[in-house]
């Protein structure tokens, strides 16, 4: 279930980033076409009235297109570095393995220790010793620049990039685990995480609630945040809270209806790839956009109950084969 949610985590940041990318060129697009609106209409100039109104709401839009690209500009600040620090690690553990390296000093210096320690807990040890003190620092650092107002786009790159190292050199050990898991211990049926942490759960009821997570919370969560970003950092035509409750009511409807007809099928996450991620990054924004531009484009009501049970219907949707 942690890869699962591991899947839609990066699936919804490259969504916001498509968000962010298009409310940069809407917005400029809307103060520029305002701007020569207000040059061309000469009456303007005989009505102060108007005038007046006609400067706010340029400046108005001024105000939101300076606060989007703010955004924009941090937003990918935070994207960029911490993927970047995460592809290195993961290149850096895979290639050159320090962590292993020092697992196999420690295994030598401290062989009483290792032989009474589990092999799968071994294998972290390293992470949990080297790296997570600096995936703390890191995160402090952030937080005390953050609140004395003294960071700059530099100090918060790097800090970016020391997280995102952290958590890419636990890739190799997680593969590791798995086959150690794998080699060393019998194949069992899944679990599920509710059991792990308290045997005494019924094993029914824990089922059913991580069937629930998987194909009913998750998809609406990332499905409704996808809808109701675009609008804090876009402008909306059309939009009414009306349209917008609607549209979530059905989503849930359609979402429902999807795990009435496959509440009997096992789904069970075992790993992330790139057709995985591809996949459910195109059906998320795929199935967001067809929700939004029923919202704002002023189609019949019908169109909009339509849309949202359909994309309701589909966001959990994951074939077979993407699933193996």
């Amino acid at each position: 279930m942690l890869l699962f949610s591991l899947l839609w985590l990066i699936a919804i940041t490259i969504v916001l980033s498509v968000h962010m990318v298009i409310g940069i060129y809407w917005y400029r697009y809307i103060y520029n076409h305002a701007i020569d609106f207000f040059v061309r209409q000469q009456q303007f100039k005989n009505n102060s009235i108007n005038q007046q109104e006609a400067i706010k709401s340029i400046k108005r839009l001024e105000t939101n297109l300076v606060t989007h690209s703010d955004i924009f500009v941090w937003w990918f600040l935070f994207f960029i570095n911490f993927f970047f620090g995460i592809l290195l690690g993961w290149f850096i553990e895979k290639n050159f393995k320090p962590l292993r390296k020092i697992q196999l000093y420690w295994q030598k210096t401290q062989p009483e220790f290792y032989k009474n320690t589990r092999a799968e807990r071994r294998v972290f040890l390293p992470w949990l010793l080297v790296e997570i003190p600096l995936l703390i620092i890191a995160i402090l650092n952030i937080l005390i620049l953050i609140q004395f107002s003294s960071y700059n786009f530099i100090n918060l790159s790097i800090l970016f990039i020391i997280i995102g190292f952290t958590i890419g050199q636990l890739i190799e050990l997680i593969k590791e685990h798995d086959n150690i898991m794998k080699f060393d211990r019998p194949p069992k049926p899944p679990e599920s995480l509710l059991k792990k942490v308290y045997s005494r759960f019924p094993f029914e009821l824990s089922i059913f609630l991580g069937q629930l997570y998987c194909k009913v919370l998750i998809p609406f969560l990332f499905l409704y945040i996808t809808i109701i970003a675009p609008r804090w950092i876009i402008f909306m035509p059309n939009y009414s809270e009306k349209k917008f409750t609607i549209a979530i009511l059905f989503i849930i409807i359609g979402v429902m209806i999807k795990w009435y007809f496959d509440k009997e099928d096992n789904f069970y996450f075992e790993k992330i790839t790139l057709t995985n991620v591809l996949f459910t990054t195109l059906k998320l924004l795929i199935l967001a956009s067809f929700v939004i531009l029923s919202i704002v484009s002023g189609v019949n009501i019908i169109i909009l109950i339509l849309a949202s049970s359909i994309s309701g219907y589909f966001i959990s949707w994951h074939p077979e084969k993407f699933r193996e």
